[in-house]
């Protein structure tokens, strides 16, 4: 009964977290800790014997952001149990329009590591379960992540980092930590449970548009610095009118500001959206095989290059999520001025018009009697970005 009522209460406790899970994938999660949550449970309760009706205990459930205790009486002596279970999970979303393969790959904390296999599709989340069930004595399963802080790296099966986030504890009954890769800095979901399956809150934030006077405040108070120039959008230029980034808008300022310190350093990592590739474009947030298109016809249209990261947004096709009759971010308004910003403010901070590194090859010649006597060629990668100018790489090339 006690096996029953614990596998009972950790499925209520995945639904509480994840309301809209499938029954069958509750069932394949808590499954997976079914061998291991028999083995331990039966050495514990072979001390317990049921009790007359009248002195059974009933089992509780607290509230989601509390203990999850389930009570079992003991008959030598009869006294209560306490059976804690505490589940953490970790979501991994694939953004791109090809399968990722992630056999080999690692989820490593300062509290152990967890190995992944498989493929996540496209477009697609995948979740990492961790359940820790803790008993007089005895612990099911070790925690992952740390309570009050922790560093979370995704690397690869060469074990390079893909990812790197780290949270710490809020001194708030939150209980998820979202990253916006790699904008957000230091949020955490002001949803119980956060957001799992389904776009993370920070990615499309919920302040709105205010309509009329009766409309709720639509004023951003962030009481952080910028994370992205993007945010710019949020501030008030006038009554009921914030600062508009689109196509025949203000994205003109965003060429004078920067939310770097120091200001004259150079960001490094930038994509030069003037010569990126088809592919390295749709590796952004927001950007599809139809948008990246949409980019580079627009450069080859006017002939020349893009003179600044907001003349990306003459190009219409950005401003989608303000036109497609659904309430993007939630907020209870449909197609307005945040929703169409909403792509741009999330490639604000990753992209860029300049480049810094440059490949050259340079080749002499030594002419007599118009006959090549002698040749060298260079290759040389040079970084601008540094004063004085860096040479990164050089190497003299053969002759063929």
């Amino acid at each position: 009964k006690i096996k029953e009522e614990i596998n009972k209460r950790i499925k209520e406790k995945i639904k509480g977290i994840l309301p809209g899970l499938l029954e069958e994938e509750i069932e394949k999660i808590t499954s997976a800790k079914e061998e291991e949550l028999k083995k331990g449970v039966e050495r514990i309760i072979e001390d317990y014997q049921p009790l007359k009706e009248e002195n059974k205990i009933i089992t509780k459930l607290f509230r989601l952001l509390g203990d999850k205790t389930a009570y079992a009486a003991e008959k030598k002596p009869v006294e209560k149990t306490k059976i804690e279970i505490e589940i953490e999970w970790i979501e991994l979303f694939n953004p791109y329009e090809v399968p990722c393969e992630v056999e080999g790959w690692q989820i490593k904390t300062s509290l152990g590591t967890r190995a992944l296999g498989g493929i996540i599709s496209s477009d697609s989340y995948r979740f990492i379960f961790n359940m820790v069930i803790r008993m007089p004595g005895k612990s099911i399963g070790k925690e992952i992540l740390g309570d009050n802080g922790d560093t979370v790296i995704l690397t690869n099966k060469r074990r390079n980092i893909v990812d790197k986030v780290s949270y710490r504890g809020y001194g708030l009954p939150w209980s998820a930590w979202e990253k916006n890769d790699p904008r957000s800095r230091e949020f955490a979901s002001i949803l119980p449970g956060g957001s799992p399956g389904f776009r993370n809150w920070f990615w499309m934030p919920e302040v709105g548009e205010a309509k009329n006077k009766n409309d709720y405040s639509s004023f951003y108070v962030k009481d952080k610095p910028f994370a992205n120039t993007g945010e710019i959008v949020f501030i008030h230029s006038g009554e009921w009118r914030t600062i508009r980034l689109e196509q025949g808008g203000e994205w003109q300022i965003l060429d004078k500001i920067t939310v770097a310190d120091p200001p004259e350093k150079p960001v490094q990592g930038r994509i030069n959206i003037n010569t990126a590739s088809k592919q390295v474009l749709e590796a952004l947030p927001g950007i599809d095989s139809a948008l990246s298109q949409a980019i580079i016809n627009y450069g080859n249209s006017k002939k020349r290059p893009f003179n600044e990261i907001g003349e990306i947004l003459q190009i219409l096709l950005l401003a989608r999520l303000g036109s497609n009759g659904k309430d993007d971010d939630k907020d209870g308004y449909t197609d307005e001025e945040d929703e169409r910003e909403a792509i741009f403010r999330g490639l604000s901070n990753l992209i860029t018009t300049r480049s810094n590194c440059f490949t050259v090859i340079s080749r002499g010649e030594v002419v007599k009697n118009d006959e090549i006597v002698a040749e060298r060629k260079i290759k040389a990668v040079i970084d601008r970005g540094s004063s004085p100018i860096k040479i990164k790489y050089y190497r003299e090339l053969s002759e063929d």
